[in-house]
């Protein structure tokens, strides 16, 4: 008996393996298509998500070679300003050097007019005098 109830227990449980392994190979099978297509998904996304990273180490490298040529031209945009104002500080010195050398130079005009002028006048009075005591004048 005892041989019985596990023989009966055997068929049982082949029966019911034999009446559930279809449905279960069916659901396996479709849930093996699932998770192989969200594999699939995966792999795809991930390697589109790989040559995005590339794609913007790439962009970024070009925005920091750019950003580094636009502070270069500041930079250099900055020192031509610097020597422009320079330059137009030397300029504007130089301008009133020029100014007060040509102030001195008709001040110094104007002292040897006088002097000369002066001097004529000494020598004029000087040819008077020796005129009126009697000597040759030339």
């Amino acid at each position: 008996m005892a041989s019985e109830s596990a023989d009966d227990i055997n068929v049982g449980v082949a029966l019911s393996t034999a009446l559930l392994l279809p449905k279960d190979l069916n659901r396996n099978a479709e849930l093996s298509e699932y998770e192989n297509y969200a594999l699939m998904l995966q792999h795809s996304v991930q390697r589109e998500a790989s040559s995005m990273m590339k794609e913007i180490k790439s962009l970024e490298s070009r925005m920091k070679k750019l950003e580094d040529q636009a502070e270069a031209a500041t930079k250099a945009q900055t020192l031509a300003l610097e020597k422009a104002e320079s330059a137009e500080a030397v300029k504007k010195v130089a301008e009133a050097e020029k100014r007060e050398a040509e102030a001195k130079k008709a001040q110094a005009e104007k002292e040897l007019q006088q002097a000369l002028a002066t001097k004529e006048a000494e020598v004029k009075e000087a040819d008077e005098k020796a005129y009126a005591q009697g000597w040759p004048t030339s």
